[in-house]
């Protein structure tokens, strides 16, 4: 017997049914499109990304476009008390009652997301805290002039820094990105310096970190859903090869790009050890 009352435990019973069968959904339409991309393979990464990213988004809005039932047992629980249809015999009312109210496990599920969810958003808050502390203890970059360059053709509104908290090169931050280089970054050739500034750079002209920070909240809330996590990482990868193609593009060819990638990945384990 719940220890709710009896309308709260309806009402929370009723959204952990609505949220399961969304769950179903959502994974039969991620594995169609698994389906598709595996019989109908995609050279480039463009449209890809554009997959995957349509996908989660199409998850997301999956509520609005099919509203989920918002009554049971002859009440409507998003409006209030008021019947939303004629009332049910007395019979019909019980066996509803003691089936949907008299299960304990609504509660226990609702406490488990709820404490999951708060977890990991209370992790995605420390991170950007850590960023926050990384973006204040760095220190301007000299940038050489082919650097600066380089900054101005593609992301004029991004700044170089420079710091030992962070091992390899990131981007981060909407209206003017920040781009954190390793203090390693000095005695790269300057080739490979080119290349990695380069991949940095496109992330920043791109606007990546927003997207990769509401991809981070989508996978905070909804951690339950292994669908959610499989499709963001996929929308990831693509968003990856995306930049890996322009830099190739842009360079000329692969191999210092795969050599510069060689050199950042050294250094970083370097630097962690």
């Amino acid at each position: 017997m719940s220890v709710l009352p009896p309308d709260l435990a309806g009402a929370l019973e009723l959204g952990l049914r609505n949220l399961l069968f969304w769950s179903l959904k959502l994974g039969l339409i991620a594995w169609a499109a698994a389906v598709v991309a595996r019989v109908l393979p995609v050279d480039h990464p463009g449209p890809r990304l554009a997959l995957w990213q349509g996908l989660l988004v199409l998850g997301l809005v999956l509520p609005a476009l099919q509203p989920w039932r918002t009554a049971i047992a002859g009440v409507d629980w998003t409006l209030g008390l008021a019947p939303t249809s004629p009332a049910p015999s007395p019979a019909l009312a019980a066996a509803t009652t003691d089936v949907s109210l008299g299960l304990p496990w609504a509660p226990i599920v609702a406490v488990a997301l709820l404490s999951g969810a708060s977890l990991l958003l209370g992790r995605l808050v420390l991170g950007l805290v850590r960023l926050r502390v990384i973006r204040r203890t760095a220190r301007a970059l000299a940038a050489p002039p082919w650097l600066d360059d380089l900054r101005a053709q593609v992301a004029p509104a991004a700044r170089f820094v420079t710091s030992d908290r962070c091992p390899g090169p990131a981007t981060f931050g909407a209206r003017r990105p920040t781009i954190v280089l390793p203090t390693t970054f000095g005695s790269m050739p300057r080739d490979r310096q080119r290349a990695v500034a380069l991949h940095e750079l496109i992330h920043a002209r791109r606007r990546d970190w927003p997207v990769l920070l509401v991809e981070e909240l989508v996978k905070a809330t909804l951690f339950f859903h292994p669908a959610v996590h499989w499709v963001v990482g996929r929308a990831r990868l693509a968003r990856e090869q995306c930049v890996d193609a322009e830099v190739v593009q842009s360079l000329g060819g692969r191999r210092t790009y795969l050599e510069s990638l060689v050199e950042v990945a050294r250094l970083a384990g370097r630097a962690q050890a």
